[in-house]
């Protein structure tokens, strides 16, 4: 590539005359070298005037206007958004909506229908409220079912006792060894017996009674 000084000498003669074809083409490579070379240059030298972009900035910052003039910006630091609720409340200039479906991110009214949030005192929240029916699951066979032998331990209630009527509990014991629970759901002697135990009967077959 010819330089400034040799670009010269082939372009004018010594008599001024035209230039020469050859010298013409090396003139015009020249001219488009310079120009390649310029625009390499913008391009590798960030600047306000080749990019609209300030140089420097760090990762936390973003770009600002400083007024109106065209590439007139400089890097400022990411700042917290400002008190705003009010513009996501009804009526705001950036509303949510209230009451969407379920799986919709809205706001909430408080209320007992289907997509109302339910309150803090509501009353469905109160634990003296009455269990659905589920005896079924309690039973013999159900999903909860009770073992008669890991009931509480039972009182001298008579109400659940066996009757002629229905089935039931056993009466309490009467402590007499020599009574015995009669088809009536009582305790009594036989009749016709003596009132011994078992061991004093015994006993008296051996003395030959």
């Amino acid at each position: 590539m010819a330089n400034r000084k040799e670009l010269s000498r082939l372009t004018l003669t010594g008599e001024g005359r035209a230039a020469t074809p050859e010298a013409l083409r090396l003139a015009l490579d020249f001219l488009i070298d310079q120009i390649n070379r310029n625009f390499q240059t913008i391009a590798d030298t960030p600047s306000s005037a080749s990019n609209g972009l300030p140089v420097g900035g760090a990762a936390t910052e973003h770009l600002a206007k400083i007024d109106g003039t065209d590439f007139n910006t400089h890097w400022v630091a990411a700042g917290a958004p400002g008190a705003h609720a009010a513009s996501h409340e009804p009526g705001g200039g950036d509303a949510m909506t209230v009451g969407a479906a379920a799986t919709v991110g809205s706001l909430r009214k408080i209320g007992t229908l289907a997509l109302e949030a339910c309150a803090g005192n509501d009353a469905r929240l109160n634990n003296n409220r009455d269990p659905n029916a589920h005896a079924t699951s309690h039973k013999s066979g159900g999903s909860d079912a009770i073992k008669l032998d890991e009931l509480a331990a039972p009182t001298d209630i008579l109400t659940l006792n066996t009757s002629i009527t229905a089935h039931g509990l056993a009466p309490k014991l009467s402590n007499v060894s020599t009574q015995y629970l009669s088809g009536t759901g009582v305790f009594s002697t036989p009749a016709g017996g003596s009132g011994l135990t078992h061991p004093q009967v015994m006993n008296l077959v051996s003395w030959g009674f």
